[in-house]
């Protein structure tokens, strides 16, 4: 194993001895020894020219590159290029945990590697990762911007994570505010429940409080899509003096009683068939991690209800033909099997679908906070039984009295993604309208 040494006392920097390996370049000159936590994303090495090749690295030993450096356990994805030099990583410090991040690529989809960072203004680089320690778990969150800027807090659904928030989160963070993006409890990088059979969506939202608790935040802006409208929605009801506004992506708020459709819909509806114990184990666990999240981005992504015929999973629907949708690229899917590594698909299922009619003993269920539901006209979810009657009727006001409709024409139900300008527009608006501080 070639030893790494350092050419200059800069210690964001840490050069190769030879033309063979490539350098790497850290943000920080420390990466505490005694981490525990390390990213699965980070396996194999790119490089940026045939000049340079990847750094054979013992992923189970510590390297030291001097006596002047901590050592750098790595346990990793990929290196990208930060620039025409450097193949890299950037490597953040926290009090207990390595907080690593990766350059994904611009707004549009495209990858970073081979452009200079003033080429792209692409700040994706700069969401910082950290972990805490909240209800007996440690939780993911991704974060951009400064502490002192007005919080937008993003919740993502099923199968996402934070990542799904890539696009609006950079846009916020550039208007001046505070983006953070937590990987619910069991999804991506964080802990699972201790009994998944036992946690609950009020649970999620026990996890927020605490998360802005040990954050020190007192106010925020809420911006959720999918199962993270539930936690959402009952945060806001919870805790309206916390929230300045609410962005709901898809759904809109309505009565929290057991939901009608899915005596409504056929027994190959897919969350009918999610919901029943030991069918989509078995259906899922045909599979890698990547595999079920293509399939079910790609069933999500059709303007149809994924149902299955009766001899038939839902996991067959796809297809081995079809395609990833246009804006969904095949490294925004390595990241999702990546991070999905640690925590499995079945903890997120479990708890997202098979808790939909919990009871919450609330009162008043009316949100009388600023909201602004928007809409993709081809997302599924408008096909369910009542849910596009219960938009265009006065109805929806009925439990969202200061509430704003946008419709984006042709989004699906991944319209965050989709069309991420679009949305960030409606969201800046939003926040400008409604932001006091």
């Amino acid at each position: 194993m070639a030893m790494l040494a350092s050419e200059s006392r800069d210690s964001t920097r840490f050069h190769s001895v030879s033309g063979e390996y490539t350098a790497i370049l850290l943000d920080s000159s420390r990466f505490p020894a005694n981490t525990q936590r390390f990213h699965s994303y980070l396996r194999r090495f790119q490089s940026v020219s045939g000049v340079y090749k990847a750094i054979p690295l013992d992923s189970t030993r510590f390297q030291s590159v001097s006596g002047e450096y901590t050592a750098i356990p790595l346990d990793s994805t990929r290196f990208q290029s930060v620039s025409e030099e450097y193949t890299a990583i950037p490597v953040d410090s926290g009090d207990s945990t390595a907080i690593l991040r990766r350059f994904y690529g611009g707004s549009d989809g495209s990858s970073v590697i081979g452009r200079s960072p003033t080429e792209t203004k692409a700040t994706m680089h700069q969401i910082v990762h950290k972990f805490v320690k909240v209800n007996g778990v440690q939780l993911h969150l991704a974060e951009i911007g400064s502490e002192s800027s007005p919080v937008v807090v993003f919740l993502h659904g099923f199968p996402e994570i934070w990542y799904s928030w890539r696009h609006q989160m950079i846009a916020v963070a550039n208007a001046g505010y505070r983006a953070i993006a937590p990987d619910s409890r069991g999804y991506g990088l964080s802990d699972p429940p201790p009994v998944t059979e036992k946690f609950r969506f009020s649970d999620f939202v026990d996890d927020l409080l605490a998360i802005l608790d040990s954050l020190g935040i007192d106010k925020i802006f809420l911006i959720a899509k999918d199962s993270g409208l539930r936690t959402a929605f009952l945060f806001t009801l919870h805790y309206p003096a916390m929230v300045a506004g609410v962005i709901s992506l898809g759904a809109p708020h309505w009565p929290l009683r057991p939901a009608s459709y899915l005596t409504e819909m056929p027994e190959g509806f897919y969350i009918n068939r999610w919901r029943e114990p030991g069918r989509a184990e078995a259906d899922f666990g045909r599979f890698d991690a990547r595999t079920v999240v293509r399939n079910i981005y790609i069933l999500f992504s059709r303007s149809e209800i994924p149902i299955a015929d009766e001899n038939q999973e839902i996991m067959e629907i796809v297809g081995p033909p079809a395609p990833l949708p246009a804006w969904f690229t095949e490294e925004d899917l390595s990241v999702y099997g990546d991070l999905y590594e640690k925590s499995g698909v079945l903890n997120p299922l479990t708890i997202t679908y098979r808790t939909i009619n919990e009871g919450y003993g609330i009162g008043d269920l009316v949100i009388k906070n600023p909201m602004l539901l928007i809409l993709g006209e081809k997302d599924y979810f408008l096909k369910f039984p009542g849910v596009n009657d219960f938009v265009k009727s006065r109805n929806v006001k009925d439990f969202a009295t200061d509430l704003e409709i946008e419709y984006v024409v042709e989004g699906s139900h991944f319209v965050q993604e989709q069309f991420p300008d679009h949305l960030n527009q409606l969201i800046l608006a939003f926040l400008r309208k409604h932001n006091s501080s």
